[in-house]
Parts: structure tokens; sequence; C-alpha cells
């Protein structure tokens, strides 16, 4: 019976441990590389079709001129039924660019804008009330607490034509990431 040096009993151990290492390597962490690759291809392709901030905030800022305008045309009929505006449409259109700004600055994402329910309506009937020709407006936003709670104490700047009426926090989104989504009320 032959003797195994020591240089043999390490060849031994080692060297099928090293080609199972490069069966693995070759067979599942490549692919796993490849796949992760075209995932940041597919990433980078969704991120250039995205719209920026800017014009984001270039289509909000047309868009509240041209309601503007329409208000200004429907004239008299829709203000007397309704009754005056505490403030002008030129101070709401301000307040609402400095609030995208605000939003921006503090790295929260506006996901969408609709008017509040009949229901969010009732329950600030007594607001409404002391400022006729006002709207509830329900944003929907995404961002970090830390970010939010940012945004809220700086809605000051924007003046008194935006004022905020309620917070929550969605409870849906959940895991590993500090992204949240709120629902922010405001009047208007």
């Amino acid at each position: 019976m032959k003797t195994v040096s020591p240089r043999e009993r390490v060849m031994v151990l080692l060297l099928p441990s090293a080609i199972i290492l490069l069966i693995y390597g070759f067979f599942v962490v490549q692919p796993l590389f490849k796949e992760k690759e075209e995932l940041e291809r597919q990433r980078t392709v969704l991120e250039l079709r995205l719209p920026t901030q800017a014009e984001r905030s270039t289509v909000r800022r047309q868009l509240l001129e041209l309601q503007r305008e329409v208000s200004t045309i429907r004239g008299s009929d829709s203000e007397s039924s309704k009754g005056r505006s505490v403030f002008s449409p030129n101070e709401v259109l301000e307040a609402s660019a400095e609030l995208e700004e605000l939003m921006e600055v503090h790295g929260v994402i506006l996901m969408s804008e609709s008017r509040a329910e009949a229901q969010d309506r009732r329950a600030y009937e007594r607001l409404l009330d002391k400022r006729p020709g006002s709207e509830i407006s329900r944003l929907e936003l995404a961002g970090t607490f830390a970010g939010i709670s940012a945004l809220v104490s700086s809605l000051d700047q924007t003046g008194p034509a935006l004022l905020p009426v309620a917070i929550e926090m969605d409870a849906g989104m959940q895991g590993e990431t500090d992204l949240r989504r709120w629902n922010l009320w405001i009047c208007r």
C-alpha cells in the first residue's frame, strides 16, 4: 500500500472543491450576472421614458393656467353660485408652483391629484364655509417619513392660498424600503 504525502492529501481535498466551485460559478452565478445586467438595462430604458420633475411641473403649471382661464371664462355664473374665492387664481397658481418646488426639494413624488371625494368634503364643511370658493384636493404622494414631514412643515412658505387639511400614510406599501405612499388633503 502506498502512503499519501501531505501535498497529495491537500490536492485530494481541494481539487474536488475547486471543481465544484467552478461548476457553480459557470452554471449558477454567471447566468445571474447576465440577468442582472439585463434588468439594469431595462431599468435605464424605463427611467429614460419617465418624465422628469421639471416636465411634470411645466405640465402642472400649464394645467393650472388652463383651469384659471376656464374659471374666468365661466365668469359670474359660477362665482355667483359658488361664492367668490378668497384668493385670486394667480395666488393659488403661485402657491401650487411653490408646493411642487418644495416636493422636489424634499424628494417627494406626486403620484396623482384629484378632487376630494364627497365624504372628505363633508368632513371639512366648516373649513369650506370659511373659505368660500375653495375646494379640497387629495394629493397622493410617495416619499420617506423625513421628506413628508419636512414638506408639511415647510408648507407655510406657500402662503395662505394652500392650507394643509389632513395627511395619512397608506399602509399598503410595505417592505424593506423607507419609501411610503401618503395622502395629503389641501384646501385651495
